[in-house]
């Protein structure tokens, strides 16, 4: 009993120091990257602090898991020169899962350097990891962050140019992003494997690159539909192939009526697996769209279908097995406060030629 609760303090001893390098790594670049200046253009840090509680269908209330989650997101200028750092900490890690430094060219265009969301479709550009942001928990399947199932790389470590071009009221958004991408590595629980930002040579990476492009009728609206493709060579460890060349191409929505609120996006899939002259090359298509019912003032009522196909004998779906191919969620939001939000979602899965149901309950919030 001795030795286990030393090995317990040894891990909390560690996760506490990693916490503190992180951040000494966030202060060191806020102090001395940006141009000498007493006083910052603008600077600001946000906490989003999220507990959750998850229960599967059969289980008992003792059975049921907690996770709490620190997401600690900061921004910082002096004049052209930006900064933007994430680090998200939980019970069991401590992840930079964003840090990079841009400089605006113009007032519609932004040039970054660093590790970046991958910009494909629309959630993994409006959401970032607090939770507080989103209107239901969980998130779409095919928006699930890498390194916790995700079939998609989010994280990528190279040059990303955001912009913007504004014609009368009409805007057009793009992005442009090439970089380093994951590696797969396949085991009982396999996962993609983004660059380490404090050990960037560890792991095999190669190029991802990605374009996404958005219309938006109002410029002053968030409402937009548009459309993106990306293109990334894994190297596999663990499997009897060692490459895995992944191109995904989609389109996407959002779109906020008087009081309806539409997200949904569609992804295409193509996997090709090599080594040597030998290859295994599938495709799928997997879909959602989500309503929010934005009429009853601090309660928000959601719904979300999640559908994939031809995903049944798909290689590269069959190894990421924590991803759920089809899916019914509903949920509601209560906002508590202007700056905090309990949710309670249930969803119906079908993955692995099971079905099962899980039950969400959410604490999540904003400060200052």
């Amino acid at each position: 009993e001795s030795s286990s609760q030393d090995i317990s303090v040894q891990s909390n001893y560690a996760l506490v120091m990693r916490f503190c390098h992180y951040n000494k790594v966030l202060l060191f670049l806020m102090a001395g990257v940006l141009p000498a200046s007493s006083v910052l253009a603008e600077a600001e840090l946000l906490l989003f602090p999220e507990l959750r509680f998850d229960f599967l269908q059969g289980e008992s209330l003792a059975d049921a898991r907690t996770t709490p989650t620190l997401d600690l997101f900061g921004t910082a200028r002096q004049g052209r020169f930006r900064l933007l750092g994430e680090v998200v900490v939980t019970d069991e890690d401590v992840d930079i899962e964003r840090l990079k430094l841009g400089y605006a060219f113009s007032p519609g265009m932004t040039v970054w350097a660093g590790r970046v969301h991958n910009p494909m479709g629309n959630w993994i550009t409006q959401y970032h990891h607090g939770n507080y942001l989103q209107t239901p928990i969980s998130r779409p399947e095919v928006a699930r962050f890498d390194g916790r199932g995700g079939l998609f790389p989010n994280h990528i470590i190279g040059i990303l140019i955001d912009g913007t071009h504004t014609v009368e009221n009409h805007a057009f958004d793009f992005s442009l992003l090439a970089g380093a991408g994951p590696e797969l590595r396949v085991g009982t629980t396999s996962e993609l494997h983004p660059v380490d930002l404090l050990d960037v040579g560890s792991g095999k990476h190669k190029l991802n690159i990605t374009g996404r492009f958005a219309y938006r009728p109002d410029s002053a609206s968030g409402n937009q539909f548009g459309l993106f493709v990306s293109h990334v060579e894994m190297p596999v460890s663990g499997f009897v192939y060692d490459t895995l060349m992944l191109t995904i191409a989609g389109v996407f929505s959002s779109w906020e009526f008087e009081a309806l609120g539409l997200n949904g996006a569609l992804y295409r899939v193509r996997d090709e697996f090599k080594n040597g002259g030998s290859t295994d090359e599938s495709s799928f298509i997997s879909a959602y769209v989500q309503a929010d019912y934005l009429g009853i003032d601090v309660w928000t009522p959601y719904a979300r279908l999640e559908q994939s196909f031809g995903d049944d004998n798909d290689l590269y779906v069959s190894l990421m097995n924590r991803f759920i191919p089809r899916r019914q969620v509903l949920g509601l939001r209560w906002d508590v406060t202007r700056r905090q939000a309990l949710k309670l979602e249930a969803s119906w899965n079908h993955a692995n030629s099971q079905a099962f149901g899980e039950t969400l309950l959410n604490w999540s919030a904003v400060f200052p």
